[in-house]
């Protein structure tokens, strides 16, 4: 029920490759989400930013941004942005390196 709400919200842009997999994900609000009247709780800002990478013919996640400002109860204000990276892959090699000559 709440996410609904928020999601009701929301605008921004979904970008998917030619099979119709993920690539990215921008979104923010266009207005305030209060819940109870805005006496429970209210959400004044959400920007969310997502992207997928390829790895082996998989998406998985690259990065994921949200930043978000609102009040819960009557006094308690939070505020929140935080930027989250996943490392690039890389392929390893199979075989064990080679060991040194014995003396």
């Amino acid at each position: 029920m709440y996410t609904e709400k928020v999601m009701n919200h929301l605008k921004g842009k979904i970008l998917v490759d030619e099979a119709y997999n993920l690539m990215k994900v921008e979104a923010s609000l266009t207005g305030a989400v209060r819940f109870g009247l805005g006496i429970l709780a209210k959400l004044d800002q959400l920007d969310i930013e997502y992207t997928q990478q390829t790895f082996q013919q998989l998406r998985v996640p690259a990065t994921l941004r949200y930043k978000f400002a609102g009040r819960m109860g009557l006094f308690r204000t939070e505020r929140q942005e935080n930027l989250a990276r996943f490392y690039d892959f890389y392929a390893r090699d199979v075989a064990p390196p080679a060991s040194a000559p014995q003396p």
